[in-house]
């Protein structure tokens, strides 16, 4: 497993790549750019920026990029949510987790969604839209 501000093997994404988990003291230094999902054919290395929002479909999670195809990944969401929410990715719904900087538009009808950079609507649950508020207004200058 993780050991706190040290290098060391996961078995949460990977069995091979070694995984960096910041400390509070650290985060403003050293922070992983990049994250590694097995695949049937080797291991996929997607720069986290590039990473639009990730989609539960039971026990997989299918990952959406800005210049990659659709990855299915055989680790759950909440694997994903638990390693990428200190990076600015947020849990908008139970089978959304979205990256913060990739939302285009928010917008309040039909129970309240989100427009990602690719086009894609993703529904935020009613219980998550004032923390996804409050979060966006961390990460945007309103006019």
């Amino acid at each position: 497993m993780f050991k706190t501000g040290e290098f060391e093997t996961s078995s949460s994404l990977t069995s091979t790549a070694p995984v960096f988990r910041k400390t509070e003291r650290e985060s403003h230094h050293l922070a992983p750019r990049k994250v590694a999902i097995n695949s049937a054919s080797g291991m996929l290395l997607i720069e986290l920026e590039n990473i639009i929002f990730l989609q539960s479909d039971g026990p997989y999670t299918t990952i959406y990029s800005e210049f990659t195809d659709k990855i299915v990944s055989s680790r759950n969401l909440k694997e994903f949510d638990d390693l990428l929410s200190p990076y600015g990715f947020f849990r908008i719904h139970r089978s959304y987790l979205v990256n913060l900087l990739q939302i285009v538009k928010y917008v309040k009808a039909d129970g309240g969604y989100v427009i990602m950079s690719n086009g894609e609507r993703v529904d935020v649950s009613t219980k998550k839209k004032e923390e996804l508020l409050e979060k966006l207004a961390t990460q945007v200058l309103f006019l």
